[in-house]
């Protein structure tokens, strides 16, 4: 510093107690409206022109590696042979099955598949109300069945993960499980899936 200042007493007191008139250094004074300047241009960035949020882009980075990590079992498309091939995939089948208990769908259609009376169809028998093939069951989950219990999943399950449940779901047909739901009477056979 190449000047000295005196300590000044400011005009008043609290309690018989003053105190001097200290200001801020510069550099202090600085980094606070550096800071202020740079959360100014932050969130007209993020939050008004097109910079993604920080939790849009932590949802795109997510999506990417479950993308990448569910690309071993090849492009996934709402068809019959997708689903069949990954019905008879035991990875794909796990999970879909971790899918299936973990994200609720136990709630309405029981831990087996085997569905829950007044909620839930019976995935189990070669009869549904919903659909009559197996590339029907992808957008069944993504839309939901209006009417029922069963609302869109997409806010639950990522675009992949879909055709995991799917795939689950079509190869719990023709298992016997403990306290199964009855046949619905509305409810139509399906056709068998297919043969790749």
């Amino acid at each position: 510093m190449s000047e000295s200042r005196q300590d000044q007493l400011t005009d008043h007191s609290y309690d018989g107690i003053q105190e001097y008139d200290n200001p801020l250094p510069g550099w202090w004074k600085l980094l606070f409206w550096g800071t202020f300047g740079f959360s100014v241009l932050y969130w007209t960035w993020f939050h008004i022109w097109p910079g993604q949020s920080i939790i849009a882009t932590w949802e795109a980075q997510v999506e990417e590696a479950r993308s990448q990590g569910y690309a071993r079992f090849g492009e996934l498309k709402d068809d019959a042979e997708t689903l069949v091939r990954l019905m008879n995939d035991p990875e794909a089948v796990a999970i879909g099955q971790a899918l299936f208990q973990s994200k609720g769908c136990v709630a309405c259609h029981g831990p087996e598949g085997g569905g829950v009376v007044n909620l839930g169809a019976n995935f189990t028998d070669d009869y549904a109300i919903n659909f009559q093939t197996i590339d029907q069951i992808p957008n069944i989950i993504r839309t939901g069945v209006p009417g029922t219990a069963m609302v869109s999943q997409t806010a639950l399950l990522a675009p992949a993960e879909v055709y995991f449940v799917a795939a689950y779901v079509a190869s719990l047909r023709g298992k016997t499980v403990a306290n199964a739901k009855e046949r619905d009477p509305r409810a139509k056979p399906i056709e068998p899936w297919p043969t790749f």
